[in-house]
């Protein structure tokens, strides 16, 4: 068996034995119970590696697995080119995902966060010899690792205000964060950070763009997992966050939005994977509105519908990329007669697109019953309800419009014949979208088998139980009335989707609602601040760059002495000798004329007594040592620049008389705080000298009795790596020249 078959089994065995196991702990999670493991990860920050698997968790983790089973079996026929490498990637996301949706620590989270967002660039940019999958690739990552930053920040703020890290603790602390001072600013970081991750708008535009991912990856990452991450975090920290006026107002305007934008653009599209895409969104949208909305019953209805939608939206991209891998057609306008040349395949995507519609009695159905009980005005009793109820109700009829332009028509529609080649693929390209269509069907048929789970998830999240009956078709209802009305309205939508759809590419032509408008329109200004950024501070001149480290040193150091004022300088004046006198005004004096020369000789020379002067001033103090070194130092300095003396610049073009006033300037400038700075640290210095630390602290520290070895291998050990690194560094660019050099002579 070859290597590339073991890997195809490896994948698909792990995916299933992760579901079998989890599957064997939902009648536990479903009475309350959670499992919980840690382990010392960071101990100096009081960080541990932990995890905890409660009903919520359980939720995301049988759709990560679940879906994850399906989606290995799929690619295991559909990609055949650079298949470790690709299921590597599928196994890598999936570990990222359950590390996200298990982590019972916010750093962990964190970390495991932005493994997704890594994953996701590499799968999107997985076809690299293509432009276009190379710039989706940056645009997503980008977007989200900007989110993740923002998150991390969030985060931080919310461990800060809770006092505490562990998401267990924190989940009890919910009156202590939210009447923190830094309460709205994590709730905004926050939001903005799930917002990323779950293509909410105005950060939608790289999802469809993401469409160039191979279509596995689509399915697994933008369909059903990777961008519930950002509902996962929501619904994870709402005990926490939520129950505001500041949560509901953030949370569901973005939301609204979002389904809006989403399901408008998923119906102007012709493009099978961006259609469905944009269909996302718009789910996404709904997702994140019953979030802000709060309460039990929205958030049940947000929990079943992410599990119809997991369902019916992978078995549709896995269903778009089989028909794309026969057929080799992408847009809907040129699919038709699929039925009898794709018969498998139809009766997948029929299954997962009539749950799109909220065909009864699949999932989708059911799910969208639930949501239309959650936003009737009867649930709420106020506006909010009726303006929920219509735009869930626009967006539901827009989904159904969508789903019978991606899988009714080309399945139905007998006017043009079949692509040339269509016809069903090999059983791993069928079998695994009609799996999920399948699984779909029987929930619906028996809502039983979700009802625990669900409730259980959902008093995590809103603090109430909900019973089970609530996922249970009552007879004609209100919510069904809705829900039929929904039918009639998307099949009217789909016959007007010609006039709707050239009107909807009018307005986003208007007002530039291309998704990648916004990002490119971003990039360029980047682009043209890092131009100028770099014009300014990259001048190519050395002197440029030493007066800009220079003013920034000392900005940065007056900055703390104003900030922390010293209140007495020690300046002794009784016990100068006239050497230490005459010493400062020779080095004084020497500085003065390094600036001031004209000629090269005067400069250097001036420069020379600067270095023996501070050699001096050293033996003086009493460290011979150190003045032998500077000693040393300053003479090889005078003897390289005179041998180097006919290559340099002539003074007259490098240094004018306004350049040499303004060094001076900062140069005296820096010495007066870094003065002020010694003097204050003089001042509050201890009777005991760093020297008499070092003796005594040389044997039982360090082990050693050598102390200035011990201070150069043991207390000063990465200073002297450096000065090791940068000797190594120049010792090799020495070798390089004259390599060069001997090469140039024999040519």
């Amino acid at each position: 068996m070859s290597i590339r078959n073991l890997s195809r089994i490896a994948l698909v065995t792990l995916a299933v034995g992760l579901t079998a196991t989890f599957a064997c702990l939902v009648p536990d999670a479903a009475r309350g119970e959670a499992w919980a493991v840690s382990a010392p990860w960071i101990p100096s920050a009081e960080l541990a590696f932990a995890l905890r698997l409660d009903a919520l968790s359980l939720v995301f983790a049988l759709i990560v697995t679940g879906v994850g089973a399906a989606v290995f079996a799929y690619a295991a026929s559909y990609q055949t080119e650079r298949t470790g490498r690709f299921h590597a990637l599928l196994a890598l996301f999936m570990v990222s995902m359950l590390g996200v949706v298990l982590a019972d620590d916010l750093v962990l989270l964190y970390v495991f966060w932005e493994l997704t967002s890594i994953t996701s660039f590499f799968l999107v940019g997985f076809e690299h010899g293509s432009a276009s999958a190379r710039h989706a690739a940056r645009h997503a990552l980008l977007v989200t690792v900007l989110g993740g930053l923002c998150l991390l920040a969030g985060l931080i703020l919310v461990g800060a205000a809770a006092g505490t890290t562990r998401i267990s603790e924190l989940l009890e602390r919910g009156d202590l964060v939210r009447e923190h001072g830094l309460y709205l600013p994590a709730l905004v970081l926050i939001v903005i950070g799930a917002s990323t991750k779950s293509a909410q708008v105005p950060f939608h535009g790289w999802l469809p763009r993401a469409m160039d991912a191979p279509t596995p990856a689509s399915a697994y990452l933008h369909a059903a997992t990777m961008v519930k991450a950002g509902i996962y975090l929501l619904a994870r920290l709402s005990p926490v966050l939520g129950g505001t006026a500041a949560w509901s107002g953030i949370v569901i305007t973005i939301g609204a939005l979002t389904m809006v934008v989403g399901a408008v653009r998923a119906l102007g599209e012709t493009h099978l994977k961006r259609m469905l895409a944009y269909s996302t969104v718009a789910v996404l949208g709904m997702l994140t509105t019953l979030l802000g909305v709060g309460g039990e019953h929205a958030v049940l209805a947000a929990l079943l519908y992410l599990v119809a939608h997991a369902l019916y939206k992978g078995g549709l991209f896995l269903y778009a990329g089989a028909v794309q891998h026969e057929a080799g057609v992408s847009r809907v306008t040129e699919l038709a007669g699929l039925l009898r040349a794709m018969p498998r395949t139809a009766v997948a995507g029929a299954l997962a697109a009539a749950s799109m519609a909220g065909v009864p009695p699949l999932i989708g159905f059911l799910g969208k019953d639930v949501v239309y009980a959650a936003t009737l005005p009867d649930a709420w009793g106020d506006a909010l309800g009726w303006t929920l109820l219509g735009v869930a109700f626009v967006n539901n009829a827009l989904m159904v419009a969508v789903a019978i332009a991606v899988a009714g028509r080309p399945l139905l529609q007998r006017a043009g014949a079949a692509p040339d080649g269509a016809r069903d693929g090999s059983i791993g390209l069928w079998a695994p979208p009609l799996a999920l269509g399948l699984v779909g069907l029987v929930a619906g048929l028996l809502p039983g088998s979700l009802a625990p789970l669900l409730s259980a998830a959902t008093e995590t999240v809103a603090g109430a139980p909900v019973g089970g009956g609530k996922m249970a078709l009552h007879g004609f209802t209100p919510q069904l009335a809705v829900g039929l009305a929904t039918l009639a309205a998307g099949a009217i939508l789909f016959a007007l989707r010609g006039r709707l759809r050239r009107a909807g590419a009018s307005v986003a032509r208007a007002l530039r609602l291309e998704p990648a408008a916004g990002y490119e329109q971003v990039m360029r200004v980047v682009s043209w601040a890092a131009e100028r950024q770099t014009d300014l501070l990259q001048s190519g001149v050395l002197r440029h760059y030493l007066a800009v480290t220079v003013a920034g040193t000392g900005a940065l150091v007056l900055a703390g002495v104003v900030a922390e004022p010293p209140t007495e300088l020690p300046i002794a004046l009784a016990g100068l000798r006239a050497s230490d006198v005459g010493l400062a005004l020779l080095v004084a004096l020497a500085a003065l004329a390094v600036t001031q020369a004209t000629s090269r000789f005067t400069a250097i020379a001036a420069m020379g007594t600067v270095g023996l002067g501070v050699a001096l001033v050293f033996h003086q103090l009493g460290a011979p040592d150190i003045a032998m070194t500077q000693f040393v130092v300053d003479v090889l300095n005078v003897v390289v620049f005179v041998a180097a003396f006919h290559h340099l610049p002539r003074l007259e073009q490098i240094s004018r008389r306004r350049s040499r006033v303004r060094d001076a300037a900062l140069a005296i400038a820096l010495g007066a705080v870094m003065a002020t700075v010694v003097l204050a640290t003089a001042a509050t210095a201890p009777d005991e000298t760093v020297s008499d630390w070092l003796v005594a602290a040389s044997v039982p520290q360090a082990h050693g009795r050598n102390v200035v070895n011990v201070i150069l291998t043991d207390f000063r050990a990465i200073d002297t790596l450096g000065e090791i690194t940068v000797l190594a560094t120049a010792a090799f660019g020495v070798v390089a020249l004259l390599r060069l050099r001997i090469r140039e002579s024999e040519a």
